[in-house]
């Protein structure tokens, strides 16, 4: 505004007058003082510490508990062997035996009925086959119809940068695939476990180990647009997939980025794959400004790759769940009985400085379950620089001031003044 204009403080008129004793000391004063509020000034507009990544959440799954007592945990999509739904479970093996020996041993993985719904442990199971350092936690699921495997930390967290994770490369498909999720707060209580939820053509049941069912899809499996659960979102929400090798984004209800680095869908050539069930492979994906992400990760036989999609990670507060997406796996003609295992260690969450998990407990009344009637716009990739306009104390000068030095900034300056006016109407016995 015109009005608030600064004028440079060379034109700025400073009438000649001799000091005395007492203004030689409060000029001192004055100096000190200034350069103190100058630097708070200074520190409060220019970034600050508080703009870089904190490590915020870390699991390195050395014991059973580091999974168990920290994440929850759940299971989105028609009952096992609820035949009148669709749903059949296929046996299927999952990677360790039950001693937790090597990953090249096995386990028959039955992951319940509909008596008894889902047996959890046999969908999550950890194994530190060679000792703590070696611990991790696995995930496993093969059935007809659409279905997720998911965890997630307990905590909320505000200003989400970066997550990584650690996973094997020995599983790629069409039809199987790793998602992760960010899930607004509101959303995090929207399904209480055991509710009934409408998928796509049948109903299913939200269920979850901290009591609200977390597996939200992504924009091809939400309800109406295909294979559903019905767990899908009202608000913001964005996530990362993970699918036969390829790299995707996608914010709300619309993919923000498709297909970026391998897409094979069945091309036996090159593929990044490995037959070693050991290996687990670093992936981090990062906040880049406010309209992209990237994804950083190890790969067998490219070594480390990245690629940077369009999109964002919301920076209210949030859960992120990590997923072992499913949609009738045994219909790829890669599916195998053993080689069905996600080996998942090393997560991570990273927010800004000054933005720790939210220990908040969540509202109790879960969120309208109909959703509103919303238009949705995609961030655009022009960023314009705000406007800043330093303002200058202001001050309504009388009366001829005692100089201050010509070395004085333009903050000292005007605390000089301010000060030696107050000393002037001292003196006159005002």
């Amino acid at each position: 505004m015109a009005d608030e204009t600064v004028q440079p403080v060379s034109k700025i008129k400073k009438p000649f007058v001799a000091m005395n004793a007492r203004q030689k000391r409060a000029t001192a004063g004055i100096a000190t003082v200034a350069a103190v509020i100058t630097a708070a000034t200074m520190a409060y507009f220019l970034p600050s510490s508080s703009d870089a990544e904190a490590l915020a959440f870390e699991a390195n799954f050395a014991t059973a508990s580091d999974f168990y007592d920290r994440f929850d945990y759940g299971y989105s999509g028609q009952s096992p062997y609820d035949m009148q739904g669709g749903s059949q479970v296929f046996n299927f093996h999952g990677d360790h035996n039950v001693a937790c020996q090597g990953p090249t041993t096995d386990r028959n993985v039955a992951i319940g009925g509909p008596a008894s719904n889902v047996d959890f442990s046999q969908m999550f199971w950890h194994c530190a086959p060679g000792g703590s350092d070696t611990g991790h936690v696995m995930t496993g699921l093969s059935t007809t119809g659409y279905n997720i495997v998911w965890f997630s930390p307990k905590p909320q967290f505000t200003a989400v940068q970066k997550v990584c994770w650690d996973i094997n490369a020995t599983m790629m498909s069409r039809r199987k695939w790793t998602q992760v999720v960010f899930v607004s707060a509101a959303d995090s209580i929207r399904f209480p476990a055991g509710t009934a939820t409408q998928g796509s053509g049948f109903t299913s049941k939200a269920r979850g180990s901290g009591g609200f069912d977390l597996g939200f899809p992504n924009p091809d499996h939400r309800t109406g647009s295909g294979p559903s659960t019905g767990i899908d979102p009202i608000h913001p929400i964005a996530g990362f997939m993970s699918l036969d090798g390829s790299a995707n984004y996608f914010v709300n209800a619309q993919w923000t980025s498709q297909f970026n680095g391998p897409n094979y869908h069945g091309d036996p050539q090159d593929r990044d794959q490995t037959t070693d069930k050991a290996a687990r492979y670093k992936h981090c994906l990062e906040r880049v400004g406010t309209t992209q992400v990237k994804l950083t990760r190890d790969t067998p036989g490219q070594g480390t790759v990245s690629y940077t999609m369009n999109g964002t990670i919301p920076q209210g507060a949030v859960r992120v769940v990590f997923e072992d997406d499913e949609y009738d796996g045994v219909k790829d003609d890669r599916w195998q009985s053993n080689v069905l295992t996600w080996h998942w260690d090393n997560i991570q969450v990273f927010t800004a400085d000054s933005a720790p998990p939210s220990t908040a407990s969540p509202p109790t009344t879960p969120p309208p379950t109909t959703a509103p009637t919303t238009t949705t716009t995609l961030p655009t990739t022009t960023t314009t620089a705000a406007t800043t306009t330093t303002v200058a104390p202001t001050t309504t000068t009388t009366l001829p001031v005692p100089a201050c030095p010509s070395t004085f900034t333009q903050v000292e300056l005007a605390w000089c003044q301010l000060v030696n006016q107050r000393l002037d109407a001292l003196e006159a016995g005002s």
